[in-house]
């Protein structure tokens, strides 16, 4: 198994990472730091981080899932994660490998604190231990990781339409004027709240069916999705802007009737980032 490049945007659903699904999380040559433990990363919500010092190279996490629950997955995330940063920004940049036991499943490097998401080939995650392992030979500072991502992708059939896909980012600044009327700022919140919005004219049935269906099944919805966007196709891992982890907030289908036996439609579909 290897991880495999897309030529398509992708779109990760049916994320399995839940208290439910996960019995235990374990390190290997790390020590947890108090207040940020380790069980954090048995949730899918990126504000529960897990926080962690390195005692030997390499780092391994150990996920175990309850039985039942690996099923083949093949699209792999880390979010809310330092490790750029946290190996102080230098050469050679920290590795980032997917198990499926014992088993190595793919392998992106971390050259920045970007949310990324990553995809693989063959049988993906067939065992119930999932081991991710994070190498590098300098000692870093403290390493955190806000929330994990295992589940399975669809590569969309056509990309969204050039100058049609958004990304949308704002602040959560509180302000009030002084007594002498200038703005003072109060309070900056921990992370901007972020979107993503995008429009595919003419796109094909396969992509509208798994927005207007499969991620409306009881099984899929309201969990988290990750995106690795249509600029990110050239390389495994992060080489521009951070992949989009977040929710679908918004679909939108309109048919086109004009040729019957090509039945297209233009998909416009909003997220709100995790």
């Amino acid at each position: 198994m290897t991880a495999v490049v897309p030529t398509k945007m992708v779109i990760g659903h049916n994320n399995v990472v839940s208290a439910a699904n996960i019995s235990t999380v374990a390190y290997t040559n790390a020590t947890e730091v108090a207040g940020f433990s380790k069980d954090n990363l048995q949730y899918s919500d990126p504000g529960r981080l897990a926080k962690f010092t390195r005692d030997a190279n390499p780092i391994t996490i150990t996920i175990t899932f309850e039985s039942g629950v690996a099923a083949s997955q093949k699209c792999f995330g880390l979010i809310r994660h330092n490790l750029f940063s946290a190996f102080n920004y230098g050469a050679p940049v920290p590795t980032v490998e997917f198990k499926n036991g014992s088993t190595s499943m793919g392998t992106f490097n971390a050259g920045s604190d970007a949310d990324t998401l990553m995809i693989v080939d063959g049988a993906g995650l067939t065992t119930a231990t999932l081991n991710i392992v994070i190498t590098k030979t300098t000692t870093p500072g403290t390493i955190n990781i806000g929330s994990i991502f295992v589940g399975s992708y669809t590569e969309l059939t056509t990309n969204p339409t050039d100058g049609l896909l958004e990304i949308t980012r704002e602040d959560s600044i509180v302000v009030q004027n002084s007594s002498g009327g200038t703005r003072r700022l109060l309070s900056l919140g921990d992370r901007d709240r972020y979107g993503l919005s995008f429009e595919t004219r003419r796109a094909q049935e396969a992509d509208v069916l798994l927005f207007n269906n499969t991620l409306q099944r009881a099984d899929e919805r309201h969990k988290m999705v990750g995106v690795i966007p249509p600029w990110e196709t050239q390389a495994v891992g992060v080489t521009d802007m951070p992949h989009f982890f977040g929710y679908v907030e918004k679909v939108r289908v309109k048919p086109r009737f004009s040729a019957a036996t090509d039945l297209r439609f233009d998909l416009a579909v909003d997220f709100i980032g995790a």
